[in-house]
């Protein structure tokens, strides 16, 4: 079974082989390779500048847009990972947290009047 964390982790290692096509190095390595590139061309975005928002990977989007990112933000270490690589625009996360946030209060408060 494919999760949507397992998506967002194959769109990251594709993008990276699409941005460095001369990488030839091992299937093991790709993934700690392509976050220690992103990484690094983190440094130099404006802060608050996800991936996805730069010249280089504005191309991107149109793929990204499919995730379904309530499926990726709904494990805290998902979303960790989702934060810290920076790929993913603020806004698109923004709407997917107060989304969750919502659906959250909404089963809370669904369990409160049940025990009324």
């Amino acid at each position: 079974y494919m999760g949507e964390m397992d998506i967002y982790t194959a769109l990251k290692k594709w993008m990276f082989l699409q941005l460095v096509p001369s990488w030839n190095g091992s299937l093991k390595q790709l993934l700690s390779e392509a976050d220690a590139w992103f990484s690094k061309r983190r440094k130099d975005f404006e802060d608050g500048i996800s991936f996805l928002e730069t010249e280089q990977g504005y191309v991107f989007i149109p793929v990204f847009k499919y995730l379904r990112l309530q499926y990726v933000v709904s494990d805290l270490a998902s979303a960790r990972i989702i934060e810290r690589d920076s790929l993913i625009p603020a806004d698109w996360l923004f709407s997917v947290y107060k989304q969750q946030w919502f659906a959250m209060l909404r089963a809370e408060q669904d369990n409160d009047i049940g025990y009324v």
